[in-house]
């Protein structure tokens, strides 16, 4: 090469972020690795709350469907000093941990009989989904939107599924409703709610929230340490077994209503993420505030959950009286 032509490629590569050129690498070395019965890819990928993602795909010739390995965060190790070849490995171990994808046939998810014990749902912001929801069914819930997606395999719980647009949505010829119908009945039955005393996220919130103490059922379930940091609270996680797309729980107003019920009292509901919500009996606690609950989500929202995995930045308050949910914005 002369001296012009390395000037050349020099200010070529200056043009280009250095995340473009990473992406360039990987593919030249995924190439020589898988040969040319394979097909490399990298792709922009508009994910939940409008967060922007890029996907490597990996495809096989003779097959019609491929992980989406994001490489963000491996960009990211790369930058703190993860060597290349390390950040290859990775990639080429997800890729083998997925092949049971190579056998899957995309033409059968135009067939809605086929495909409908594979629906399922999750609860998102209508709010920062809205370009999303233009291109998709969804069904309203408070300010909340449920939207629908097949799960590709149940191997791997959350990690394959295909979310589901308008143009397939019309081919099925079929309604929102029935689809809601079916992907409830199948989140229900495959993924089961659960509800328990809050454990696992206290220690997440034990530097927002300090409330008083209270009497309530279910306190016994708080292991007693955890009990002397926040005190006798009526605190409960709910999600489902899978703790995947758990708040999509909020969405089951009878089941809402028989918690209410169990509480003998209508609760506050506070957004943990897309996968678990809490729930706090009113009454439980004294000197509570709406507004205080409302500051305690963004703030958990703003230091603890990723952007992607937000589902609201207010809390909720279930009414048991009439079955209704009340936005406390």
């Amino acid at each position: 090469m002369n001296s012009k032509d390395e000037r050349q490629t020099i200010r070529s590569d200056e043009e280009r972020s250095d995340f473009e050129i990473f992406c360039d690498k990987l593919i030249s070395r995924l190439e020589c690795y898988y040969g040319d019965n394979y097909s490399i890819t990298i792709s922009s990928v508009n994910k939940n709350n409008g967060i922007i993602r890029h996907a490597l795909l990996i495809r096989e010739d003779v097959c019609n469907l491929s992980p989406s390995i994001y490489i963000d965060k491996l960009y990211e190790d790369y930058s703190d000093g993860t060597s290349f070849a390390e950040i290859i490995r990775e990639i080429i171990d997800i890729r083998n941990e997925n092949d049971y994808l190579d056998d899957f046939d995309v033409d059968f998810v135009k067939n809605y009989e086929l495909v409908r014990q594979r629906l399922g749902m999750k609860l998102v912001s209508r709010e920062l989904n809205r370009e999303l929801l233009t291109n998709a069914p969804y069904i309203e819930f408070a300010d909340l939107a449920l939207v629908f997606f097949i799960m590709v395999t149940e191997i791997k719980v959350g990690e394959a599924s295909i979310l589901i647009k308008n143009e397939l949505f019309d081919e099925w010829n079929v309604t929102v409703t029935e689809l809601h119908h079916d992907a409830k009945e199948n989140m229900m039955r495959m993924y089961p709610p659960v509800r328990s005393a809050l454990v696992d996220m206290v220690g997440d919130l034990l530097g927002v929230l300090k409330l008083p103490e209270a009497n309530c059922p279910g306190e016994t379930d708080i292991p007693y340490d955890l009990q002397d940091e926040i005190g006798n609270n009526c605190m409960y996680v709910l999600t489902n077994q899978a703790r995947w797309y758990g708040a999509t729980c909020m969405a089951y107003t009878d089941m809402l209503k028989c918690i209410a019920d169990s509480f003998e009292s209508d609760f506050y509901i506070l957004p943990s993420s897309i996968h678990e919500i809490i729930l706090i009996p009113v009454g439980s606690v004294a000197d509570i505030s709406r507004g205080f609950l409302t500051s305690m989500v963004r703030e958990v929202n703003a230091a603890e959950i990723s952007e992607e995995e937000i589902l609201s930045d207010h809390a909720y308050l279930y009414h048991r009286a009439n079955n209704w949910l009340e936005s406390l914005e």
